[in-house]
């Protein structure tokens, strides 16, 4: 594969990431100000339904939490192979005119 298509597919790969990124972020926006309703709605007193309610919003924010990490993690790793690629082109380049 020529180092150009690499670049264009860590370059795709990258900004298919960074906009799942943002409906993660957008979501946990959403799932923490569904849990701080819970807690001003029901501050005194929580039926067991909404007991039920804000464990799964927990779980589900723990699930996006874990993916966030994820993708944040890829994105550093696809950044690392691009700044190695684009290293090893430069070095390419310097030694042709050695």
């Amino acid at each position: 594969m020529r180092l150009a298509d690499k670049r264009t597919g860590y370059a795709l790969c990258r900004a298919r990431l960074a906009q799942r990124r943002l409906v993660v972020l957008r979501t946990l926006q959403y799932i923490d100000s569904e849990r701080n309703n819970l807690e001003t709605i029901h501050a005194t007193r929580i039926p067991p339904a909404l007991r039920k309610r804000r464990a799964l919003l927990d779980k589900v924010h723990g699930w996006y939490v874990a993916e966030l990490k994820r993708i944040d993690s890829v994105l550093l790793h696809l950044n690392d192979l691009s700044v190695g690629q684009q290293a090893q082109s430069q070095h390419k380049s310097l030694s042709a005119w050695a």
